[in-house]
């Protein structure tokens, strides 16, 4: 499966959002996060991070995956971003 451009996941009526593209440029450089480091890394609130998560979700965009050290935990991979730079 190839991966779609930024631009195919979580566009608004104006185009990407760019929160969505924020979250995917700090996972770019990051690799898999837990949900809040990629709050407090795109300057997102936490609460709003989980409504940009779900869009991208949706969208394709992102795995979750559980941590490998606290099973409660997750942590969110992209799965279908090009690359941002």
């Amino acid at each position: 499966m190839g991966r779609a451009p930024v631009t195919a996941l979580g566009a608004g009526r104006g185009g990407r959002r760019t929160s969505h593209v924020g979250v995917a440029d700090v996972m770019d450089r990051g690799g898999p996060q837990p949900p809040r480091v990629l709050a407090h890394g795109t300057g997102i609130y936490p609460a709003t991070m989980t409504g940009v998560l779900v869009g991208l979700g949706r969208a394709g965009g992102i795995m979750r995956r559980p941590d490998a050290g606290d099973g409660r935990r997750v942590q969110i991979e992209a799965a279908g971003f090009a690359r941002l730079s």
